[in-house]
């Protein structure tokens, strides 16, 4: 394994070991805030089988994002849809689609806007004051620097005594950003199977995509944290 790959390696396993390992209560939505302004940026975003994990660290230069540009990636995030959300701007869905890219790639999470993470519908309804999924904050000190990391549930675990296996696997998968195809490599299955899974999902839950799904799954739990962890000991 390359040094970068297994030095990021190491770091999350650090970041895994040190969640919740003590437990105070925090707001997630001063956490997006930081983000919006450009005091916080993500240096990390990964899921293990049971949790997504947000690290943020302060950035080297503060890049803010304007009132116009957050509210309308808000509007994309909470549930509109690039449709929906360029009708209510009065935008192209073009322009949506460029100013969520680079507002992902400003605050340091250069995905597609279709393939947003949970965890960060979390941050924006909790800035909201809206209902958001429960999570732990840690504080991490190391050898990079301090960090916070936010730590939640994967939201698809609500749904594991309301579906089939098979469905609720490959829930799992969109909501990790993967496409109907990719999904259907990793399941060694066909794409109509993988869409009738996710169709039948969509049925039961009366909604219609994958930003609904998302903001139905992390509505309504609670926040705690932070911890603060020394930096680890090396051994040689």
């Amino acid at each position: 394994m390359p040094r970068g790959q297994l030095e990021a390696s190491q770091r999350r396993e650090a970041v895994v070991a040190a969640d919740g390992l003590r437990g105070i209560t925090g707001e997630l939505g001063e956490f997006w805030q930081g983000i919006m302004r450009g005091e916080l940026v993500i240096a990390d975003c990964f899921h293990s089988p049971t949790r997504w994990y947000l690290t943020l660290r302060k950035p080297e230069r503060p890049v803010g994002v304007t009132p116009a540009s957050r509210q309308l990636f808000m509007s994309l995030l909470l549930g509109s849809g690039h449709k929906r959300t360029a009708i209510e701007r009065n935008v192209s869905q073009s322009t949506v689609s460029m100013t969520a890219r680079r507002i992902l790639r400003d605050i340091g999470l250069p995905v597609s806007p279709r393939r947003i993470p949970p965890v960060l519908t979390s941050l924006a309804r909790a800035s909201m004051g809206q209902p958001a999924e429960e999570a732990r904050i840690t504080i991490l000190d190391g050898a990079d620097g301090t960090h916070a990391v936010l730590s939640l549930d994967r939201p698809e675990l609500r749904l594991a005594d309301k579906v089939s296996p098979a469905e609720y696997a490959v829930v799992g998968l969109l909501l990790e950003g993967l496409s109907y195809q990719e999904i259907a490599v990793v399941r060694n299955t066909s794409m109509r199977t993988v869409a009738n899974q996710i169709s039948s999902v969509f049925r039961q839950l009366a909604i219609s995509g994958r930003t609904e799904l998302v903001n139905r799954l992390t509505e309504s739990q609670t926040v705690s944290g932070p911890t603060r962890v020394p930096p680890p000991t090396r051994t040689r």
